[in-house]
């Protein structure tokens, strides 16, 4: 569920105080653990790393999320996964024939003939795909996840 700029915000301000106060505390305890090689205090001071190391993943993903946009102001929003079941549900649009003009792209079936070729379990795995001169495709686990522009070789999206 998404949540609004300001909750995000207040919730990244406390997590940044929470980070300086354990890195307050695991200084504290590394010199305990230094001068007197106390093993309680490695204990605790391991805890506080872990502690640390989880606080600063959720403040990367709020910055990541705050970044992106992807947060409401309190307004109702729709999901892509809703607007792709209204448009298939609601307005009776057929995706199969989108599906089999993915599936069926000339330039996506050699780059998979030519991975087969070399490796019989590539799919198996993650590989980025070449769809057409303008598309490429992320493949996981044998399932295209997405569609993406692909990158001219100056290194920036063709439009």
């Amino acid at each position: 569920m998404k949540t609004t700029k300001a909750d995000l915000e207040k919730e990244l301000v406390n997590l940044q105080q929470r980070c300086m106060d354990v890195e307050d505390e695991i200084a504290n305890l590394l010199k305990v653990v230094i001068l007197y090689e106390s093993a309680d205090a490695a204990t605790q001071l391991k805890v506080k790393r872990k502690s640390l190391s989880k606080m600063l993943k959720k403040i990367n993903n709020i910055e990541s999320i705050l970044s992106r946009g992807d947060y409401t102001d309190d307004d109702i929003v729709v999901s892509d996964h809703a607007l792709i079941r209204y448009m298939e549900r609601g307005m009776s649009f057929d995706f199969s024939t989108i599906r089999s003009s993915i599936l069926e792209s000339s330039t996506l079936q050699e780059a998979i003939a030519e991975m087969m070729t070399r490796n019989p379990n590539a799919l198996l795995g993650q590989s980025i795909l070449p769809l057409n001169e303008k598309l490429s495709v992320l493949i996981n686990n044998k399932t295209i996840i997405t569609v993406f522009k692909r990158e001219d070789t100056n290194g920036t999206n063709e439009s």
